[in-house]
């Protein structure tokens, strides 16, 4: 509120009006309010579920080809636990790193493995692991990482 007083006529400003200026009302204050995402979790589909449960049983047949064969990078408990990780999370570098084992390693066992699958949903399964993980395998080879 500006009033003037009568002798000096210049405006001057009440206490309530500075203050009006400097801080806004309560019902004018702006608040933001941060929405902050949950972590999504991977939603599987009944087959990949059903594949997951069951996997000793899609696995059994290569079970002996690990058996042996001792100069594989991995062994079968290892295998096993990759393929079963790999089924519920879609990136698997972080999952190859951790059993020490390369992406390009993990597509040979993987055409090594395939042939000797017997269920269809098994074969298929790992047919479109394989082709997943070539693509990003020849992705790498043909943009190598570039740090500035």
């Amino acid at each position: 509120m500006v009033t003037r007083s009568a002798s000096t006529q210049s405006p001057t400003l009440s206490a309530s009006t500075i203050s009006n200026k400097v801080t806004p009302a309560p019902n004018q204050t702006k608040t933001k309010t941060q929405k902050t995402n949950p972590t999504k979790k991977t939603k599987l589909t009944p087959a990949t579920e059903n594949f997951v449960e069951n996997i000793d049983t899609h696995l059994l047949p290569i079970k002996s080809f690990f058996d042996n064969n001792k100069e594989l990078p991995i062994n079968y408990p290892q295998f096993r636990d990759i393929i079963e990780k790999v089924q519920i999370n879609p990136d698997p570098d972080f999952i190859f790193e951790q059993y020490n084992i390369s992406l390009k390693a993990m597509i040979d066992l993987i055409e090594k493995v395939r042939p000797k699958l017997q269920s269809n949903s098994s074969k298929i399964r790992f047919t479109r692991l394989h082709n997943e993980l070539f693509n990003k395998y020849l992705d790498k080879q043909l943009k190598p990482n570039t740090q500035n």
